[in-house]
């Protein structure tokens, strides 16, 4: 059969059932790699044929298969280039125009291209039929073969989207598996859109290398059609993802990305290129209802992370010189694909790097490759360790896995945190007040939302002295305390039932909640700012998700230090 002659008769079905298919979002994933020299390589007829028409390039995002290599943290080659495709399906152009413009935009930028990957909604009755992905990936691959250099090679994933009528939201997702994946540059176009201009991926890595410090900030071309004040094409460094958790903020569910990425980059990191030249031909019309805020909340996101982007410069400056130490380890377990927890264990790794650059964070995962291994990759990346649970553990909740970092004859410090929470400036002033003597407590420990009051010890809120601990366990191990423990063992049990008794007489927990209920308590050293806690359990979208038990408005009296 003639590649995409089962797509014909696909796209005929597709089109009676329009009528019945109100929104459906699709992401077509390019990744280019590229290869090159000492040089920024130029394009010459050999590369481009003359006769590609100039027509609809339509990107927006990508990633990287598993087998290529990972990307060294730093430097970063700029060799691998993510773009993303984006159209509906109910596109007037149709899927086969659409990927005929994705073979033409190919060939006026790249000698390679590795991966094409699309993500659609999951109530898109098209896209979820094998049938058609197959024949949607016959009919690409005959495509970009008769419009891109030879050398090419390529390969097409499918992706479902769990959310609908919401593109900046897919766009994202998109962006951070091209993150995950290891893709060290990303571009955000529209598909009505026609780029006039070879050699823009050279172009807009050189201008991002210029900046200073290199790759922080965005820029774009010189375009027609739409909003031309401010940046409707961004394209950054994987870095913009390391900085703020997420390509867009998740307030923006379609409109107000671009004037965000635009305005929180300004003064001084952001560019439009004149002499790449773009036209958003707006030809398809607006294909979705728009979700607009008011003009205050898109100022007070953009204002809260310019803050976010000058604390994140001050701290890899100031932390630059300073190498983890391997006897002071941040332990948490990884147990599941989970987005909340693989995301959130990522994005921990970061913050890694700005409140505890002297700690090394330790991921301990089980035999049963529930965790995705481009998630222990990108971790490995990250500089964390990766450990494998003993086998006579595995049968104990997931959580109490990283317990047993009390066991390692290596470590001198541990901290025990959880995947979904986030390590921030407050905790981290709080565990350098519990250091900062001669003499540090066997335990040291966090009060600071109502929910953790009732009880001394919260999971993901505590740490120690190692050998302190484990000359509380009288000879024996953790790993055997927790396996003596209780059948029905428990974490909250545990922590509370015995590690608590055992340490409470040589234990420091900062409070600011229950102030004096508990033995050893501490008040806080500062107060509170806005709603922000310790342990507080975030999305994988870098979301707060809201725990019952309200806030004191401010620190009580006898919970802080300032007023003691």
């Amino acid at each position: 059969m003639e590649p995409g002659a089962a797509l014909r008769g696909a796209t005929f079905s597709w089109k009676k059932l329009l009528l019945g298919i109100i929104f459906s979002q699709l992401f077509l994933i390019l990744v280019l790699y590229q290869i090159y020299g000492s040089n920024s390589f130029s394009y010459s007829k050999e590369h481009v044929s003359d006769d590609i028409p100039r027509s609809t390039a339509v990107f927006h995002h990508a990633y990287l298969s598993e087998e290529e290599p990972i990307i060294p943290d730093t430097p970063v080659a700029p060799s691998q280039t993510v773009l993303v495709l984006n159209g509906t399906s109910n596109s007037p152009s149709g899927p086969e125009v659409d990927m005929r413009t994705v073979a033409i935009g190919m060939g006026l930028t790249t000698r390679k291209v590795k991966d094409l990957s699309e993500t659609f909604d999951d109530n898109d009755e098209l896209f979820l039929k094998t049938t058609f992905q197959q024949a949607f990936k016959d009919k690409f691959l005959s495509l970009v073969a008769s419009k891109c250099p030879k050398e090419s090679s390529y390969d097409i994933h499918f992706i479902t989207c769990s959310h609908h009528r919401s593109p900046a939201w897919a766009q994202n997702d998109a962006m951070i598996r091209a993150y995950l994946m290891n893709m060290a540059y990303y571009y955000r176009i529209n598909d009505d859109t026609t780029i006039k201009t070879r050699g823009w991926t050279e172009a807009f890595i050189n201008k991002l290398n210029s900046y200073d410090p290199p790759n922080v900030g965005v820029v774009g071309p010189h375009h027609s059609g739409g909003n031309t004040a401010i940046l409707t094409y961004d394209f950054v460094n994987f870095r913009h993802v390391e900085i703020f958790g997420f390509y867009y903020p998740r307030v923006f569910r379609d409109w107000h990305g671009d004037r965000w990425i635009s305005e929180v980059y300004k003064p001084g990191r952001i560019t439009k290129l004149k002499n790449m030249l773009l036209q958003h031909t707006m030809g398809y019309g607006q294909r979705y209802s728009a979700h607009r805020l008011a003009p205050a909340q898109v100022q007070g996101q953009i204002a809260e992370d310019k803050v976010n982007l000058v604390k994140y410069l001050e701290l890899m400056e100031k932390n630059k010189e300073i190498r983890p130490s391997p006897g002071k380890v941040i332990a948490m377990s990884l147990h599941s694909a989970w987005p909340n927890t693989t995301l959130g264990v990522v994005r921990n790794a970061l913050l890694r790097r700005l409140f505890y650059p002297s700690w090394t964070l330790r991921i301990y995962v089980s035999d049963d490759l529930t965790v995705p291994e481009m998630v222990l990759n990108k971790l490995r990346t990250l500089g964390a360790e990766v450990k494998k649970i003993p086998n006579e553990i595995s049968s104990l909740p997931a959580e109490a896995w990283k317990y047993i970092v009390i066991d390692d004859p290596t470590v001198e410090k541990f901290l025990i945190r959880s995947t979904t929470s986030r390590l921030s400036s407050r905790e981290s002033s709080v565990v350098n007040k519990w250091l900062e003597t001669d003499s540090p407590k066997c335990l040291h420990c966090t009060r600071d939302h109502p929910s953790q009051a009732p009880l001394p010890l919260t999971d993901g809120a505590f740490g120690g002295v190692a050998a302190c601990f484990r000359e509380k366990l009288d000879g024996g191990t953790m790993a055997e305390a927790m396996l003596k423990y209780s059948q029905s063992f428990t974490v909250q049990d545990f922590l509370n039932g015995f590690i608590w008794m055992k340490l409470s007489d040589s234990a420091l927990c900062h409070d600011s909640v229950s102030c004096k209920r508990w033995n050893g308590s501490a008040p806080f050293p500062f107060l509170r700012q806005g709603a922000s806690y310790v342990g507080a359990p975030f999305n994988a979208m870098e979301v707060p998700v809201k725990v019952p038990g309200v806030l004191p408005g401010s620190t009580p009296d006898d919970c802080n230090l300032s007023l003691s």
